[in-house]
């Protein structure tokens, strides 16, 4: 496209006219109908255009042929659409949708039925299918959220309430739709975008130099990729993996331990990633040499995490079926250690084969959601699994600047995110509403 067509566009999506734009340049509606027909400004106020359209020169000149960013805010929540013209149009049409999906959720607050049922938006299309379009949308950055609000009054109830076990909380505001209800059908898959970028906004940046925890999960994963990357915020930090799990499909879906302190020190120079063994199924048989280098390493990786200034885990989800309030029972799900019993058998670590599991915290709570302690292990082999975990949680906070971040959100993670701030693993929280809410009733039942 000509500069011409170039600005003819931006004013069109800005919703500007050209007399708005001549007034907010100071010139004459004349001067603006001229570039119209092809005249090409002078570079001091080709800069001027640059700064009140929020386009970049190169774009309107045609040396970019990147998109135009486009902001666009609902109550506390920001983000910007980005979508480079030099793509397919299949790939367009791609970030387009994931685009639409977010807007219809958090914006106009549709529900299932209104998005994919009979004259729904996107009727014939699966929720599946649009969260995994809103997922691509956003790794390409052609969505990317810029502001997500907090809600103060929920983190002073939670400070007050859960004092003095409880040093910080951060509750991330929940978009509502049109209906102001914060329940809307697959809001999860953008509720964990609103969490990473709290975050990787609010709690990265504080983090100070010396060893931190870094647990799997997706979420966290998410964090990793979020942050801005820097050679100088983040100078002298280590990043140490808490745990990782023998599963082939937690490797392919990004949301290993180890992959994200990977990506966390390639992203910032100035920074080491601790990390630990994998041993598949195809590697039961190791030579004694690579025993002796897998020990080694998983042992430097332990060493890091006894000295951790925080850790930053998930909790397992719990089913909340059948749910009433934090004294129900919810449905138990059974979750076996013998993949965390085999690696400690194979590295032959003993008593510190699992010291580094912060994220096995998670697992027992899927055993058993009611109790936290010597009480909720099964078997020796549950004791010598998790009990060094637990261990290195309570060691960590028992330092005076240490801190154990809890990030969660979904229903299924509430009755684990009560567990563990009640038994005091964790001191610090990022939440959304409904747990916080939750959390404040579950206090004040008991």
């Amino acid at each position: 496209m000509t500069f011409p067509q170039r600005l003819k566009q931006i004013l069109k999506k800005r919703k500007i006219t050209q007399r708005e734009l001549a007034h907010r340049l100071g010139v004459s509606e004349g001067g603006v109908a001229n570039w119209m027909s092809g005249t090409m400004p002078s570079i001091a106020r080709l800069i001027q255009i640059c700064r009140v359209l929020d386009v970049s020169s190169d774009y309107l000149l045609g040396t970019d042929e990147h998109g135009c960013i486009e902001h666009y805010e609902h109550g506390a929540l920001g983000w910007t659409t980005n979508i480079p013209e030099n793509l397919s149009e299949e790939l367009r049409e791609e970030y387009r949708q994931g685009i639409r999906f977010f807007e219809a959720v958090v914006q106009d607050g549709l529900r299932e039925s209104e998005l994919t049922g009979p004259n729904g938006r996107f009727e014939g299309q699966s929720i599946a299918g649009l969260e995994r379009s809103f997922r691509t949308t956003v790794f390409a950055n052609a969505l990317k959220l810029t502001r997500v609000g907090r809600n103060h009054l929920l983190e002073d109830d939670l400070l007050k309430l859960y004092s003095p076990q409880l040093k910080q909380a951060l509750v991330v505001e929940l978009p509502k739709g049109r209906r102001s209800s914060r329940s809307c059908t697959s809001s999860h898959v953008f509720n964990v975008e609103f969490l990473s970028h709290c975050a990787a906004t609010e709690v990265f940046p504080a983090l100070e130099e010396g060893a931190i925890g870094i647990g799997p999960g997706y979420t966290l994963y998410r964090c990793a990729e979020l942050i801005p990357p820097s050679q100088h915020q983040y100078k002298g930090i280590t990043w140490a993996s808490t745990m990782e799990v023998n599963n082939h499909q937690q490797e392919a879906a990004s949301v290993s331990s180890n992959l994200a302190v990977k990506l966390l020190a390639s992203r910032n120079p100035n920074t080491r990633a601790f990390y630990l063994p994998y041993l598949d199924t195809e590697r039961r048989n190791l030579h004694r040499d690579d025993l002796d280098a897998y020990q080694a390493q998983a042992a430097a990786t332990v060493e890091e995490l006894r000295l951790a200034r925080a850790i930053l885990i998930t909790v397992g989800g719990v089913s909340a079926a059948g749910v009433k309030n934090s004294l129900a029972s919810p449905r138990r799900r059974t979750f076996s250690p013998k993949f965390l019993y085999s690696l400690h058998e194979q590295l032959r670590l003993e008593d510190n084969a699992t010291a580094f599991s912060g994220e096995v915290l998670g697992h027992l709570l899927d055993n058993n959601a009611q109790s936290i302690g010597s009480a909720s292990f099964q078997s020796t082999q549950e004791r010598k699994v998790y009990a060094p975990a637990l261990s290195l949680l309570r060691n960590v906070i028992d330092r005076n600047s240490g801190y154990v971040w809890v990030i969660a959100t979904g229903d299924h993670k509430k009755v684990a995110t009560e567990m563990v701030v009640r038994s005091g693993r964790a001191n610090a929280l990022v939440i959304d509403e409904d747990i916080a809410e939750f959390l404040i009733e579950a206090k004040r039942v008991r």
